[in-house]
């Protein structure tokens, strides 16, 4: 009725040991990276950790690298893989470098990686317009159906945006309220829709769609953003506008001020063009020569008088000058 002693003790230590290995397990973690795109591995890198490599494409075919050794890139991902601190990024990576990244320091296994690489589509969008990321997957006849919405953070993780139901919803999580998902369930047409885009959207989605738990699909989008050029168009014009309606204010307001002044001026003649003026200097000078002039004798000559024209000639001259040339008006 009961098992010997001997025949339940080992399966007993089997299965502690099953638990102890699986305790001591390191899980791996995902990490997702872009083609062309900056990658990071990890950031709890140590002088005397080990970094390596390993893909399997087949059952017969795997490929084992070292990256890191020694704190820093073997010669292999010297141009590849940058270290800054305790932080080790892929860059420029492609599509072979998917597979696992397992860290070592000596014999424990620090962390393990599995690295996930894909080409997201581009979606261009003027801000405060629409983004619109189409795909297609059959699921026709399935239920249970799930839209899971991510964004790739700088660390290789996703962010969660959102989960929908396979009937059309919109995804309230990170967005507000801004983003639709439809589809067509008999053709596996589906269309995702982002509203009034703005800078912060820019980035990198990833979209899977699973049916009882299993993905069937996955696939990616990167938002580019482009600033409303109609709109900085418009703006600038009316700047434009404005400012020349204040400089002719401004001129405007500067003629009104000085031109009274100038009308309001009284009119002044010089003195050299006075005649009244000029006949007292000539008439001084004429009384000052009489007085310096001696008395009686050979030698004494008489002043002569002061002639009109000499004072008014100036005058007549000027006269005569400015009204050459212009026809006779009113002459019989």
């Amino acid at each position: 009725m009961f098992l010997p002693i001997m025949e339940v003790a080992p399966l007993t230590l089997a299965i502690f040991l099953t638990f102890f290995s699986i305790g001591f397990t390191t899980l791996p973690v995902n990490r997702y990276g872009t083609v062309n795109g900056t990658v990071q591995l990890t950031a709890k890198l140590k002088s005397d950790c080990v970094l390596n490599y390993t893909t399997k494409s087949t059952e017969l075919y795997c490929i084992k690298a070292t990256v890191v050794e020694n704190g820093k890139p073997t010669e292999m991902y010297k141009d590849k893989v940058k270290i800054s601190g305790q932080v080790i990024t892929l860059h420029e990576a492609d599509y072979n470098h998917r597979g696992v990244y397992e860290m070592k320091c000596g014999k424990v296994v620090e962390e393990v990686m599995k690295l996930e690489m894909f080409v997201p589509m581009i979606v261009n969008a003027v801000e405060g317009g629409d983004g619109v990321y189409t795909f297609y997957e059959d699921t026709n006849g399935l239920t249970d159906i799930q839209v899971q919405l991510h964004k790739l953070l700088v660390n290789g993780s996703l962010e969660k945006l959102g989960q929908i139901p396979n009937t059309a919803g919109n995804v309230g999580t990170g967005f507000q309220g801004r983003a639709f998902l439809t589809d067509d369930g008999r053709r596996g047409r589906f269309s995702f829709t982002i509203t009034n885009i703005n800078h912060a959207d820019q980035g990198i989605y990833l979209i899977k769609v699973t049916q009882a738990a299993i993905t069937i699909h996955k696939s990616s989008f990167q938002v580019v953003t482009e600033q409303n050029t109609g709109v900085h168009h418009r703006s600038f014009i009316c700047s434009i506008v404005l400012g020349i309606i204040l400089i002719l204010i401004i001129l405007g307001g500067i003629v009104l001020t000085v031109y009274p002044r100038i009308q309001d001026a009284p009119l002044s003649i010089p003195e050299q063009s006075n005649p009244d003026v000029r006949y007292k200097q000539v008439h001084d000078q004429h009384d000052t020569s009489i007085k310096n002039e001696p008395q009686g004798g050979e030698n004494s000559s008489s002043v002569e008088p002061i002639d009109p024209s000499y004072i008014l000639m100036p005058h007549i001259q000027e006269f005569t000058s400015s009204t050459a040339g212009e026809p006779d008006q009113g002459r019989i």
